[in-house]
């Protein structure tokens, strides 16, 4: 799996590393893409429940019409903000530490013929 993340372990290609995030940004990141888009929809169908039979409209069709143009503009809203922020270091994991280095990894890798776990125990 290939991720791009900050080289503060001073990692060189071929390198197996641990990579962290911090749980603020892992749990702000999820909020923004799982819970705010769920939010905008319940808001947008409560609207639309309230505003359709003032309008002279069907509540139930102002609602679902409503709430997904609540949920797709938070969405858009989501991807936003995630593009701008693409460019910062806000959200990039970072390699803590170096699990093995590629030396090692081309030793052990073609001195054995039984597939290994790539993950250290």
């Amino acid at each position: 799996m290939e991720v791009e993340a900050i080289n503060v372990a001073d990692a060189a290609v071929g390198d197996r590393v641990q990579i962290a995030i911090e749980s603020k940004t892992l749990l702000s990141a999820a909020f923004l893409l799982y819970v705010l888009p769920i939010v905008a929809m319940a808001i947008g169908a409560a609207i639309g429940d309230d505003l359709g039979p003032k309008m002279g409209y069907d509540a139930t069709l102002t609602s679902i019409v409503l709430g997904m143009g609540a949920f797709a503009a938070a969405f858009c809203i989501v991807r936003w903000y995630a593009n701008r922020k693409a460019s910062g270091n806000a959200y990039r994991p970072r390699i803590t530490r170096i699990v093995e280095t590629a030396a090692r990894v081309a030793d052990t890798s073609s001195s054995s013929s039984s597939p290994k776990c790539p993950y250290p125990a």
